[in-house]
């Protein structure tokens, strides 16, 4: 039996990968979806499941900002990354990189000069990434890991040594953070199975 499968019990897969990215765009736009409409069907896995293998879903943030989450079990191309879209650049966020692709009318920042440069197709990616120049001397094309970086399990191994070991120091992320996260993972899902929209009322991401 396999519980991610049982309608009963599964968030689908906006509630078991997508939650981390929705957790990233709360983080970095500092609010939380007011509203959210999602679109499932069984694309691929046709042997009884119930819970959609491809899924879309939008999410209305305050500020006329939308997030559009597309997840699927049908196909592995492209993988899996944070596109985050504005007027002046656009940042693409993948495995441990990000990258900032410009407009061509937009304002120079002056540190961009002397950054990285990655190609993708005909756009022209600026790395932000730290230590750009001496990366460029190790002739690095845009998938290789960058030496010395760990994983981020290490990473969240390390915290949790030096925490037990020195602190206790204050959560970067503490519970509030992974409930907003989870409850509106729990409501695209719903929305997902639906195919409907909700609405997300403040007081549902009130612990209380």
């Amino acid at each position: 039996l396999n519980w991610r499968l049982d309608p009963e019990l599964s968030t689908g897969i906006i509630g078991e990968v997508g939650v981390h990215q929705l957790d990233t765009v709360f983080w970095i736009l500092q609010e939380r979806p007011e509203a959210v409409h999602g679109f499932g069907q069984v694309m691929l896995w046709d042997d009884g499941r119930e819970v959609p293998d491809t899924i879309q879903a939008v999410l209305r943030f305050p500020g006329k900002v939308h997030m559009i989450y597309d997840g699927t079990l049908a196909s592995s191309f492209d993988g899996q990354y944070d596109m985050f879209y504005g007027s002046d650049s656009t940042i693409m966020l993948r495995d441990q990189k990000a990258w900032m692709f410009k407009e061509v009318d937009a304002p120079m920042l002056g540190w961009e000069v002397y950054a990285r440069k990655d190609k993708f197709y005909t756009e022209t990616g600026i790395a932000l990434v730290a230590n750009a120049t001496k990366l460029d001397s190790l002739s690095l094309s845009p998938t290789d890991p960058i030496p010395g970086q760990e994983t981020p399990l290490w990473y969240a191994m390390a915290e949790f040594l030096e925490n037990n070991a020195f602190g206790p120091y204050p959560p970067a992320a503490n519970y509030q953070v992974g409930y907003e996260a989870t409850v509106a993972a729990i409501k695209a899902h719903e929305a997902t199975m639906q195919e409907t929209s909700i609405t997300l009322d403040d007081t549902l991401y009130d612990i209380g």
